[in-house]
């Protein structure tokens, strides 16, 4: 049987809650405010530099789960570090596609479509209102597809695990 949670357990779930929604809050300011575009960085660019960032979050969250006294909360904090940084770091890449060649999918992408377009391809909703069209832009699309796959698969092993671990440590 669960235990009612406790004023300090409330306490620390709203702080999760509270850094969790700065955290997306903060990504969101980046992904406007960084100059893409055909004067801005290069797709793979920005997509190496995306993923690598992408990477160092994992490890820290891994740890940080791992030391924290409520690893559950602390795993809320990495979900919401790491959901929209998967989908801002494939938005910008299709971004800049799009800036590059406004013919690479079906309609010229802003910030906005970009964003909706890599959420829909992440949560395999797929609407098919944004196309890519060229071969690179479908090599693009299909890439994060395989890359979403492999990135839920293991980060939801990495955090699981690093629960498992933080809880066991306490105990």
């Amino acid at each position: 049987m669960r235990e009612p949670v406790t004023p300090p357990g409330r306490t620390a779930l709203l702080h999760a809650l509270a850094r969790s929604a700065g955290t997306v809050v903060t990504l969101l300011l980046v992904y406007v405010l960084l100059p893409v575009g055909p004067n801005g960085f290069a797709p793979l660019v920005f997509f190496v530099v995306g993923m690598c960032a992408f990477l160092l979050c994992v490890a820290w969250q891994s740890r940080a789960i791992v030391k924290s006294p409520t690893p559950v909360f602390q795993a809320i904090e990495a979900i919401a570090l790491l959901v929209p940084m998967a989908v801002f770091v494939s938005a910008g890449v299709y971004l800049v596609f799009s800036a590059v060649d406004p013919s690479a999918f079906s309609e010229p992408l802003n910030k906005i479509d970009s964003v909706y377009l890599s959420a829909t391809v992440l949560t395999t909703v797929g609407f098919g209102d944004i196309v890519p069209v060229t071969g690179i832009a479908r090599i693009a699309v299909t890439a994060q597809m395989l890359a979403n796959l492999i990135l839920v698969a293991v980060t939801v092993r990495i955090i699981t695990s690093a629960i498992s671990h933080g809880r066991s440590a306490r105990q």
